[in-house]
């Protein structure tokens, strides 16, 4: 008896202890963070934008701001700034776009820096309007005392394309920065027309893409007849260095005038006639072969028009060939040699049809045009 009496208050004592436990609750209408968009270094008096994504189980309305604090190793600081979803209606210098998406933002100066390098951890809590708040979210950034931007020694950019023309040029950029080259996050050129940018690139200093040596601040690119695929005329060429932080070097300009050809289109094979078929469809194989001095990348269309024995036009204006090594039974891709196939049923007209074909390129240019009667009988 005395023993089923220990047994049972043993029982009751651990039924009283498990009442006493606090167990962890979870607010199921808080908000929570998602996504945290911020720079990797900073600089004292530099600006950055920071983006905050915030989900709300009553939705992106019901949130209210994200509150950023600011911490060096576990001290927090006394800096405190307010990231908003207003679409910079509210606070119009906060960089936000677009109002009630979730996305929280604020344009931060730096103030905070000491040695050479200091990480300092960047915390975000995000608030909603029924008191709810989040769990905290946090990235580290590094910061350094002071960032120069880079400078432009010395490059080279031909003054002119000509089309077609063989082998490689080596366009290069020599570049310094006084944060060493690591600091460098790239290294640009970019062509433009009337104030209109048209296009642009990027050189390298990896070993890779005509560059010699890796690592040595001469940044390369090799441009071949390709290079001028699209384009034509005279450009105004900009280039300059960006480093990691943002700062890019002064502006180095030069004039580039780029010549690109025509297409040209020869060989086309075709039989010359062949009998209008009486129930089923006869299919009438057609390739052509184009060539362009600024390689294949430079062709848009090519293709024929037709025109009907009676003189009229077909539905179709223009039927386009391919080079894709599929359709048509193209027989290999990026040759040269485009295809098609028209078909023939027993509805078409009698005679001479007229085939006028051409080829065009992204620069606009129409090559030589070849004219072929074709009999149906």
């Amino acid at each position: 008896m005395k023993y089923c009496i220990v047994i049972f208050l043993t029982i009751l004592l651990f039924c009283a202890c498990e009442e006493d436990i606090v167990k962890p609750t979870i607010n199921e209408f808080a908000p929570s963070i998602t996504e945290i968009k911020a720079p990797s270094l900073v600089s004292p008096g530099e600006e950055y934008k920071i983006e905050v994504e915030v989900m709300d189980p009553q939705g992106v309305k019901n949130l209210l701001f994200v509150l950023l604090s600011y911490y060096k190793e576990t001290t927090q600081l006394s800096t405190i700034d307010t990231l908003w979803d207003d679409g910079g209606a509210l606070n119009q210098n906060d960089g936000d776009v677009l109002a009630l998406d979730g996305v929280f933002s604020q344009n931060i100066q730096w103030q905070h820096a000491g040695d050479e390098l200091n990480p300092y951890s960047l915390v975000f809590r995000a608030y909603d309007r029924d008191g709810n708040e989040s769990d905290t979210a946090g990235v580290v950034v590094t910061a350094i005392e002071k960032n120069n931007p880079p400078e432009i020694l010395d490059f080279f950019i031909s003054d002119t394309l000509k089309s077609g023309f063989i082998g490689e040029e080596i366009w290069w950029v020599q570049v310094v920065d006084s944060q060493g080259l690591e600091n460098i996050q790239s290294v640009v050129f970019e062509g433009y027309q009337q104030s209109n940018k048209i296009f642009e690139g990027n050189f390298l200093d990896d070993g890779s893409s005509g560059d010699v040596t890796s690592g040595d601040g001469i940044f390369s690119i090799a441009v071949d007849a390709g290079f001028a695929a699209s384009k034509i005329g005279s450009y105004e060429m900009h280039i300059y260095a960006t480093d990691l932080l943002g700062k890019s070097s002064q502006t180095e300009t030069q004039d580039l005038f780029i010549e690109n050809a025509p297409p040209e289109i020869s060989n086309l094979t075709i039989a010359d006639s062949t009998q209008r078929p009486t129930q089923d469809i006869t299919y009438i194989p057609i390739t052509l072969e184009v060539s362009d001095a600024q390689t294949l990348v430079d062709i848009s269309r090519v293709g024929f028009e037709s025109l009907k024995p009676d003189g009229t036009s077909p539905s179709v204006p223009f039927f386009d060939m391919v080079d894709d090594g599929e359709t048509y039974d193209d027989a290999v891709a990026g040759d040269g040699i485009y295809s098609i196939v028209i078909q023939l049923d027993p509805s078409a007209q009698l005679g001479e049809y007229t085939f006028t074909f051409r080829a065009e390129d992204k620069a606009g240019n129409i090559s030589n045009v070849i004219e072929k009667k074709f009999k149906v009988y």
